[in-house]
């Protein structure tokens, strides 16, 4: 029986230690939602894409987001059709839909980030060093996009605050209280250089929804309602709870994500060539039992 390895975000003891580690991440780049006077649905796919947002939109598309997150069909789809013919000038196959995100992703953190792994907002951010283990043994699976880091705190693990310390009825504390206190790191040069790493596979798409059935479709808007069966449900809750994953999910690729399992799946010699050369202090690290198909 063949074993994989799942990589995955650690369990951080609440949010205010997990926005220490991991810091903040956002996409400024993005689609915004729309709400359809059709169909009257409002909805967004929330899909990270992978390839950048060109230097001619990204100021437009970064104020219509700032000014209103969700905007009707008849609007947004004149702007999705403008920003969708210069992106694909650079990406010919690329397309735009309501809620993708494009790179590339920013990123504050309020303490010296150590590890060289991150996990968040949907994305694993790498450090160059990670990249280049990937790109030496020549894995499948990765694309690479560079990070842009806008501020690195200099706040040391003593100086976190968890919650079982807040007296919530007099304190008024959120986890971003953080990166606004913490002492700034003057020189970003010294911290290194990361990357959003998105995998190529996209399991939701590629197998959940083939996996699923239509149960609303809007031939103005776009929108499409996926709803999975409940026994193919009960079958992947078996496959996460006994860390099996059946044959026929997985691709052919060295590094994938898993619409049963999250975090990134990985054939053992990847994580092997990761752990000796990368410090993976925020990963939990399973195996998962390749399965025959049902």
């Amino acid at each position: 029986m063949a074993t994989l390895i799942q990589l995955h975000k650690t369990h951080m003891g609440g949010d205010f230690r997990d926005f220490f580690i991991n810091g903040s991440a956002t996409y400024d780049y993005r689609i915004p939602g729309t709400n359809c006077s059709k169909c009257g649905e409002m909805w967004a796919y929330r899909q990270i894409t992978t390839f950048e947002c060109p230097d001619e939109i990204r100021e437009e598309m970064a104020d219509i987001v700032e000014a209103k997150p969700n905007k009707p069909w008849e609007e947004l789809s004149v702007f999705i059709s403008k920003w969708e013919r210069k992106v694909i000038e650079y990406y010919p196959k690329a397309r735009l839909l309501p809620g993708f995100r494009l790179q590339p992703i920013k990123w504050d953190i309020p303490s010296y980030p150590e590890s060289d792994v991150y996990f968040k907002m949907g994305s694993v951010i790498v450090r160059d060093n990670a990249k280049q283990v990937i790109e030496k043994n020549r894995f499948t699976g990765l694309c690479f996009f560079s990070v842009l880091l806008r501020q690195v705190g200099e706040l040391k693990e003593s100086e976190i605050i968890l919650e079982d310390e807040i007296d919530m009825e007099e304190d008024v504390i959120e986890p971003c209280d953080l990166l606004a206190a913490a002492p700034k790191l003057d020189d970003l040069n010294d911290v290194g250089i990361f990357f959003n790493a998105i995998t190529e596979f996209d399991a939701y798409r590629d197998i959940k929804e083939k996996e699923s059935r239509v149960t609303k479709a809007c031939d103005f808007c776009g929108y499409v309602r996926y709803d999975l069966p409940q026994e193919r449900q009960e079958e992947y809750e078996y496959y996460k709870l006994n860390k099996f994953i059946p044959e026929k999910y997985v691709p052919d690729y060295d590094i994938f994500d898993s619409h049963i399992h999250r975090g990134w799946l990985m054939r053992p010699e990847v994580y092997e060539a990761l752990k000796t050369e990368c410090d993976l202090r925020n990963c939990e690290v399973h195996e998962i039992k390749v399965v025959k198909n049902p």
